[in-house]
């Protein structure tokens, strides 16, 4: 349970505390004095610190460097003051204090730091989930890194001396930590070749090297981050949550363009490639077929008389049609099919590889499977008419042209047919 020390001998914020403690289901313990602060600190497991600095006899700058010295490394301390002094302010946050809070924006402050405590920190709760890779050549470094990331609860950690081991490895991983002084091998090397596999992993560089001309060179070929050993731990937990937020908005985002991308490549109804991105992906097949000299053909069909459908049954029927016309498509052919919704009732098949008698016997079965369906409780079903032609050194539009107009002939020829 997530446990909040308040350090102060102000009886009004003390009963704010505790009744924000019962309503909110939090650990609440109360210290009027220094002494009594410590002595909670050493009986219990403290998760945050909000303290006064008014206590009689006591130095607010030494009670501060004291306080930083007995509690939990992780335990972040909040200042809760009356006065703004900036003075002050600045020589707390020196001596490591995580806020300096004056009593008017208090509440609302402590109830979103309540809450992400409770809930737990969702960027940590990520961290633990991510791959982590560690680079050194230090066996006291690499064991150092080990024991931060055990104490964190991180498992999903793998420890690299050997530079060619991570780069020859076939795992990826979601963030790097590389040493940049490296046997045979630079660091910035290792970073360059890892930002070529992926450019969205954490790549932070960790080095000794203090020099503002070496940061530049590192953040310039790939790093996302530098890191100066030797390093607190709780600087080095703040640094990793900050690059892992960033990792994840970058998922986001990554995730939507991906999404983006295939609503504007996909037909809405039946979740084949729209007109649009059904033309790119003949043009590139034709190029391929140009350059290859491999088989190329085509099938465009239609539903016979589907307007007569939307007519007796109505547009709702005959959405339903096309809807499972689309999910019979995507699952009736080899993935090496391209299947798209050209236009109203009318679709097209491409056969990458595919010669023409091969791609006769897929409209075929096409066209008989299409016929078994039925739609609705009147149990509909509908027939195919389709045109099949090979590629003959022509553009889409020719190429296209010569299908539909076999296409025309089945029609014209009694429909529920395939041209070729």
């Amino acid at each position: 349970m997530f446990s909040l020390l308040h350090i102060d001998n102000n009886f009004f914020y003390k009963e704010i505390l505790r009744d924000l403690s019962e309503q909110n289901d939090f650990r609440y313990f109360s210290a009027k004095t220094p002494q009594k602060a410590y002595e909670i600190l050493v009986a219990h497991d403290i998760d945050l610190i909000v303290t006064g600095l008014e206590f009689k006899g006591e130095n607010k700058e030494r009670f501060i460097s004291t306080l930083m010295r007995k509690k939990r490394e992780t335990t972040p301390v909040i200042v809760l003051s009356a006065i703004n002094d900036m003075k002050l302010k600045a020589e707390l946050f020196q001596k490591g204090i995580s806020d300096y809070l004056t009593k008017d924006h208090f509440m609302e402050y402590l109830m979103t730091l309540i809450k992400k405590n409770k809930g737990g920190d969702a960027i940590a709760a990520e961290l633990r989930n991510l791959w982590i890779a560690v680079l050194d050549d230090s066996v006291m470094h690499l064991n150092g890194m080990r024991a931060f990331f055990e104490h964190n609860a991180m498992p999903q950690v793998d420890y690299f001396i050997n530079p060619a081991a991570l780069l020859t490895t076939a795992k990826t991983y979601n963030i790097y930590l590389i040493d940049n002084v490296l046997p045979d091998i630079s660091g910035e090397e290792v970073i360059r070749e890892i930002r070529k596999r992926d450019e969205y992993a954490v790549i932070i560089a960790v080095s000794s090297v203090n020099s503002h001309a070496v940061i530049s060179n590192i953040l310039s070929n790939g790093a996302d981050d530098y890191i100066v050993k030797p390093f607190s731990e709780n600087l080095f937990m703040a640094r990793l949550k900050a690059n892992v937020r960033t990792y994840s908005l970058m998922q986001q985002l990554k995730e939507k363009n991906r999404l983006l991308a295939q609503v504007a490549q996909e037909d809405g109804l039946t979740g084949l490639y729209n007109r649009r991105a059904i033309m790119e992906r003949l043009n590139r097949e034709i190029d391929f077929a140009t350059r290859s000299k491999e088989p190329l053909t085509v099938l465009m069909f239609d539903i016979d008389r589907f307007k007569m459908i939307n007519d007796t049954y109505g547009h709702h029927l005959g959405d339903e049609v096309l809807r499972q016309l689309g999910q019979y498509l995507k699952n009736a052919f080899q993935k090496n099919v391209i299947t798209g919704r050209y236009g109203g009732e009318e679709f097209i098949c491409v056969f990458p590889g595919l010669a023409l008698s091969g791609a006769v016997v897929y409209a075929e079965r096409l066209r008989r499977e299409c016929g078994e369906m039925r739609f609705s409780e009147d149990a509909l079903s509908i027939t195919v008419s389709g045109g099949v032609a090979a590629y003959s050194d022509e553009n889409a539009d020719e190429f296209l042209k010569r299908v539909d107009e076999l296409l025309y002939k089945a029609k014209k020829n009694g429909r529920n047919r395939m041209e070729y």
